[in-house]
């Protein structure tokens, strides 16, 4: 099973957020059928802690997980504690009004 989560920032655009990952999901959901995932965006500790207790439930071989914002790595740490660091596939995603801004910030 593969799995699927999202990171965003609530002080960053969450609508553009909501519609990348929208988009990302629709596009593992068209290349395969053995997905499962947290579909709430992750932008705080509580939301973390449900999408930890998710992934501890459904066990999955790997895990995409994609920055739709500008986040910080406390998520990403906490996750890879638990899980393999090697099963998480990271996809960075930017926005064009703020590329410049935080283009360093994302992961690559």
């Amino acid at each position: 099973m593969i799995g699927y989560l999202s990171l965003a920032r609530e002080t960053f655009d969450v609508e553009f957020a909501q519609s990348k990952f929208k988009q990302a999901k629709g596009l593992l959901e068209s290349i395969t059928s053995e997905i499962i995932g947290f579909d709430q965006l992750i932008t705080n500790d509580e939301i973390a802690k449900e999408a930890l207790d998710f992934f501890k439930s459904n066990e999955c071989e790997k895990v995409f997980l994609f920055q739709t914002t500008f986040t910080d790595a406390k998520f990403i740490l906490n996750f890879s504690k638990i899980f393999f660091l090697n099963n998480l596939l990271f996809l960075s995603l930017y926005s064009n009004d703020i590329a410049s801004l935080l283009l360093l910030n994302f992961l690559v």
